[in-house]
């Protein structure tokens, strides 16, 4: 009887620690949601991707950003950034990305979520950035891409599907001649995927090439 008493008490005390945090992270998460200012206007025009064969897009803004958070905050990946892992440094992502990238005229930029068609699942996040209304060296023309897939979602051909998509987007919306990927110089996965949608090494060109490697994508 004492034992089973016992083994009651830490069960209740388990219970109990459980629902204390899943009530903290509740209120964490509204505590972060919050509504984003917008005291610019966009410099660049942004779409919802039209759906691919099992994908489907939706731009990320102040109602559907936390999605991000729960994609990757238990992610023990070391390549996925850590805007998506906390909270308070995803706050600080939207905001930017809201009152910065899809307002600047030089370094503009738009993230969209990836669902499955089928379940509706979330399961990537995908960015174009970088573009530039300056004509000088053909800046207008050149942009870089990013890439992030959730855990269980990876290596089943979905990211090659949703950045060959990007890809497509940025050449036929905003007239791209080339497009930049880069990547952690110990992240072989990442190298490979580039190569395997025609991107070239081109790290020597770049002002960070010590910290990380650079792929161009030439529009032929």
């Amino acid at each position: 009887m004492l034992r089973l008493t016992i083994q009651l008490i830490f069960y209740i005390r388990y219970r109990i620690k459980a629902i204390i945090l899943l009530k903290k992270e509740n209120q964490d998460k509204q505590s972060s949601k919050k509504e984003f200012k917008i005291i610019r206007p966009p410099q660049f025009e942004f779409d919802n991707l039209p759906d691919t064969e099992r994908l489907s897009y939706e731009m990320l803004d102040e109602h559907n950003y936390l999605e991000v958070y729960q994609m990757f905050k238990e992610d023990d990946n070391p390549f996925v950034i850590e805007e998506y892992k906390q909270l308070e440094k995803l706050d600080r992502y939207v905001d930017a990305l809201l009152n910065y990238a899809k307002t600047s005229a030089k370094r503009g930029g738009c993230d969209w979520l990836v669902k499955l068609r089928e379940t509706g699942a979330y399961i990537s996040l995908i960015n174009i950035y970088d573009l530039n209304r300056e004509t000088f060296n053909d800046n207008h023309k050149k942009c870089m891409i990013g890439f992030t897939t959730a855990k269980n979602y990876r290596q089943q051909y979905y990211t090659f599907e949703s950045v060959k998509h990007l890809i497509h987007y940025a050449v036929n919306h905003f007239g791209m001649e080339l497009i930049i990927a880069d990547t952690d110089k110990q992240n072989e996965v990442s190298k490979k995927f580039l190569r395997k949608l025609g991107f070239v090494e081109a790290t020597n060109k770049y002002y960070y090439a010590d910290k990380y490697d650079f792929f161009e994508y030439t529009v032929k």
